[in-house]
């Protein structure tokens, strides 16, 4: 999981790059509101489930620039079983079809290999595609040293939390049709 590390890198300056920025809202539409940052210039989203919602984000921000990490379907797998338990493979060829699309689609996009993102004239590649100032080269050098990751119980916990919620307002809703 390198989403949280690429947040944490093109976030300098006057660039914010959130990591799972659709978490925690109600709505997809509030990521709008979400991506106004008094004081910012360029704000983003490093998310692996931005593909998700990429027809609508390129209806959004038609020019905004994309970045696929790509990386071997197995290493994937074993990654999100590590962070998450047990992940469906058919859940991550659902996500691989979606980035499949992405890629076919007219969008503003560059690719890297996963495994080059430990190279310091890679990162500041996209630095440079994404128009964001990522500071000295010393801290690149302190970053590629680093590992930022998710808390996966804090995130399953509050994913288990969203469900709840997001279960109870369809009952409430079910409810509220079914007595009209």
């Amino acid at each position: 999981m390198r989403s949280a590390w690429l947040a944490n890198l093109l976030t300098w300056g006057k660039s914010f790059c959130w990591h799972d920025g659709f978490f925690g809202l109600d709505k997809t539409d509030d990521f709008q509101d979400r991506m106004k940052m008094p004081g910012m210039e360029i704000v983003g989203n490093s998310d692996p489930g931005n593909v998700l919602y990429f027809k609508k984000l390129l209806r959004w921000y038609p020019e905004a620039p994309w970045v696929i990490v790509r990386r071997n379907f197995e290493d994937s797998l074993r990654s999100s079983n590590r962070a998450f338990g047990k992940t469906g493979r058919h859940e991550l060829e659902f996500v691989a079809s979606k980035l499949d699309q992405l890629k076919e689609a007219d969008v503003n996009l560059v690719q890297v290999a996963f495994e080059d993102l430990d190279d310091p004239q890679v990162i500041q590649h996209l630095a440079d595609y994404c128009g964001v100032d990522i500071g000295p080269k010393e801290r690149v050098a302190i970053l590629l040293k680093m590992q930022v990751q998710i808390r996966p119980d804090l995130l399953k916990k509050a994913i288990r939390e969203e469900l709840q919620n997001w279960s109870n307002q369809k009952t409430e809703n079910l409810l509220e049709i079914v007595t009209q």
